[in-house]
């Protein structure tokens, strides 16, 4: 496709001209002269007039169809990194990577050029929109191919109603535009708000002997409102603060009455076995003022629906803990030297319980927790994001779970865990709406 001149061609462009500055006279006349240029570049851009060796000649006369051979930005399509470089920059690629040239090419019915705009003084601009490819065959002889829509800049002047001096500014891959765009629309504060509702547990460490244990998933949720600074479409960290209630249940069973296997020293400093009959019901309740600190990473561009993935950090100021415990449970003491059985002693907590009552969990005041979710984010409005998701989070230093909230809890059996972690499996739901952008 080298003939970009072709009449029928010129006249099915699309072509829009702010009206108040060029007449359809003018419009054409630039039609014109960009096309020619089109067609020099494409021409010049093969680098090699025989197909076998690189032109000097070509290479001279293609630094001169831009504006600034040396700063000029040309999308570089040679290699697979597509950063940007000058003009002559990508003659040394093409010199010293395609020994016998390239082969260059407009698509010209994808042609279609965008509004001219004054720069200053006698000097325009105009953006046109093009399919440009390349191909060639690399010193290593492997054949490369690259096709991208390709933003051609080119400025001339205008002066006493003459035009000339046509050159290429830059030429820009419209994925790069897009990124601009879409970092632009990103970058910024954005304030949301958002639920969580899941399932949670009390996890402790392994359980004596014949001690059963029965963990349920309640119900949980955190709620609260979040603030985020994005600084392209793709990262971005958030800081927020969340009321959370987590739920747990154990449900226990321990029968050791023929098992000599729990000892206790009573408070008098004599040593004895205890003998436990437990059937328990304990339904954990955990408030908590959660601050979490987030790191997102976006995979496409803002105004795509897109993965995300989040890591986070979450300090958590406790604002109540209690079990609510049902059941029944009996306990006595056998003091093997004196071969006595004591099965009712409120003194020394032997006897029977009927639990239906509340009692607060000592643990630490301060919790540190670890998060990571991962979800789609919907663009739903200019400056919105509606995102859905699935997340874990956990403590990652000990809960503090030290001391027994009641008589027949699990650390009167069990004893203290090595280690006790609060875990919350949940779906993440949230609405976010930019809200300011630093200035440049």
């Amino acid at each position: 496709m080298k003939h970009l001149l072709s009449i029928s061609l010129f006249l099915i462009l699309s072509f829009q001209l702010n009206a108040q500055i060029f007449d359809t006279y003018d419009e054409n006349i630039i039609k014109s002269k960009v096309l020619q240029l089109l067609d020099k570049y494409e021409h010049l851009a093969d680098f090699t007039e025989d197909g076998i060796n690189i032109s000097e000649d070509y290479i001279n006369s293609f630094e001169g169809i831009f504006v600034d051979h040396t700063n000029a930005t040309i999308y570089n399509d040679l290699q697979s990194k597509g950063n940007y470089i000058s003009p002559m920059e990508y003659l040394q690629i093409a010199a010293d990577h395609f020994p016998h040239g390239l082969e260059t090419d407009i698509d010209s019915l994808s042609i279609r050029f965008l509004q001219a705009k004054l720069i200053e003084d006698d000097d325009y601009f105009i953006e046109l929109i093009a399919h440009k490819y390349v191909v060639g065959i690399t010193n290593e002889n492997k054949i490369h191919r690259k096709k991208i829509v390709a933003y051609f800049n080119i400025q001339f002047k205008y002066s006493n109603e003459e035009f000339d001096n046509f050159l290429i500014a830059s030429i820009t891959n419209e994925e790069t535009l897009l990124k601009r765009k879409s970092d632009k629309r990103m970058r910024g504060f954005h304030v949301g708000v958002n639920l969580m509702p899941g399932i949670s547990r009390l996890s402790l460490s392994e359980d004596t002997e014949g001690y059963l244990k029965n963990t349920e998933f309640p119900l949980s949720s955190s709620a609260g409102l979040s603030i985020h600074y994005f600084l392209n479409s793709n990262f971005g960290v958030s800081v927020g603060a969340n009321y959370s209630v987590y739920n747990t249940q154990n449900n226990s069973e321990y029968n050791n009455e023929q098992n000599d296997n729990l000892e206790r020293t009573d408070r008098d400093g004599d040593n004895y076995y205890l003998y436990v009959d437990s059937k328990i019901n304990e339904q954990g309740e955990f408030i908590f003022l959660d601050i979490p600190l987030n790191f997102t990473y976006r995979h496409s561009l803002a105004d795509k629906t897109t993965f995300f993935a989040s890591l986070g950090f979450i300090t958590s100021l406790k604002q109540s803990a209690n079990f609510i415990v049902t059941g029944d449970a009996s306990q006595s003491g056998y003091y093997p030297e004196l071969q006595l059985l004591i099965d009712d002693a409120d003194l020394y907590q032997f006897g029977s319980v009927q639990y239906d009552d509340t009692y607060p969990v000592a643990i630490n005041d301060l919790q540190f927790m670890a998060s990571a979710s991962a979800g789609v984010s919907f663009p739903i409005r200019t400056a919105g994001y509606f995102n859905l998701g699935i997340g874990y989070q956990q403590n990652i230093a000990d809960l503090g779970y030290n001391t027994a909230a009641y008589r027949d809890d699990y650390i009167s059996i069990n004893g203290k865990p090595e280690n006790s972690w609060l875990q919350f499996l949940f779906l993440s739901i949230s609405y976010t709406h930019k809200i300011f952008e630093f200035p440049k």
